[in-house]
Parts: structure tokens; sequence; C-alpha cells
């Protein structure tokens, strides 16, 4: 379980470094992962939106799909494992409804 001044940073939600480590991976570490790269994901479309600089592919497309790369493989990693465990189910539904009545 996350401790509520653990840093978010030792999250194996949030780590890319290298291959997945499922074996870390707990339901408490979803939420806090997934809202924090949330959170990122909107920072980089107000970036890229204030911008002045004329959309390409370097300032526009790249930096969404890295967002998109960090939210696929930290939802991606506890979806396929909580389909094993009866628990995952009632945590990504919980978490699900959690984002839900987030604010946007």
């Amino acid at each position: 379980m996350i401790a509520p001044n653990e840093p978010l940073v030792s999250s194996p939600l949030l780590d890319v470094s290298g291959l997945p480590r499922f074996g870390e991976i707990t339901p408490e570490h979803v939420a806090p992962a997934v809202d924090k790269l949330l959170a990122g994901a909107r920072a980089t479309i107000e970036r890229i939106a204030a911008a002045a600089a004329t959309p390409a592919w370097e300032n526009f497309v790249l930096p969404l799909a890295a967002a998109q790369d960090r939210l696929d493989r930290a939802w991606g990693q506890p979806a396929s494992e909580c389909g094993r465990e009866h628990t995952g189910i009632a945590q990504i539904d919980a978490l699900l409804r959690h984002n839900a009545m987030s604010p946007s």
C-alpha cells in the first residue's frame, strides 16, 4: 500500500526505465499514478494549445503521443494484471467511477 507521503515516483506504474515491474504493482498504485499522468497530459494539451508556433510533428504530435504512451503503459499494466484477480476488477471499477467524478 502507498503511504500518504510516499513519493509517486516509487510507483512501479510510473517507472518507464525498463520492462514493467508487474510483481510490484498493487491496486493502490493505480489511482495516484493515473491521476498524475492525466494531469501531465492535460498540461501538455494546454501547453500545445497556448503555443504560438505553427503545429508540426515535433511540437504537436510527438508531445501528445508521448503523453498517451505514458497513460497507455500505466493503465495497461494494472488492467492486464487485475484481470487475473477478482479484486482487480473491483479496483478498476472504482478507478473508473473516481475518474468520472473528477473535474476535467
